[in-house]
């Protein structure tokens, strides 16, 4: 079985020759192969469809993003408004993360032309300590 977002199924269906109340004519549906959800989006013209996709691969990048944060967040009962660190954290991670399409590489290999260092990556939400610079400890 395939994970949620892995494999969709992309279908255009029209012109349909009476316009709907939105004045649109043809739709596009997307099944996802891991338990067949379904979305779709209506446009005017059949050219809109491939922006239809990107808008739709952009939706499940975004979607992925938001819930690897509420995982982070939820693992280490973390106050809820750390979610722009927290989404910042797995985008951050993404880029430096092996990928099957990429042949391998991350996406930072291929944007910067050099392997990332993670030396650096601890576990988000593991607890920090603050040193103030020139604070005197009494």
């Amino acid at each position: 079985m395939t994970e949620p977002g892995e494999l969709t199924h992309i279908n255009m269906w029209g012109k349909y020759c009476i316009s709907s109340i939105n004045r649109n004519q043809y739709y596009v549906v997307f099944v996802d192969d891991h338990g067949q959800f379904t979305s779709l989006d209506f446009t005017k013209l059949k050219e809109q469809a491939i922006q239809s996709v990107k808008n739709y691969i952009t939706c499940l990048k975004t979607l992925m993003l938001v819930e690897l944060a509420r995982a982070m967040i939820n693992a280490h009962e973390l106050p809820e408004f750390l979610w722009e660190l927290a989404i910042a954290h797995v985008a951050y991670l993404r880029n430096r993360a092996f990928t099957s399409p990429l042949g391998g590489y991350t996406p930072y290999k291929i944007w910067h032309n050099n392997k990332p260092n993670v030396a650096h990556l601890g576990e988000f939400g593991a607890p920090v300590w603050i040193l103030h610079q020139g604070q005197a400890n009494n």
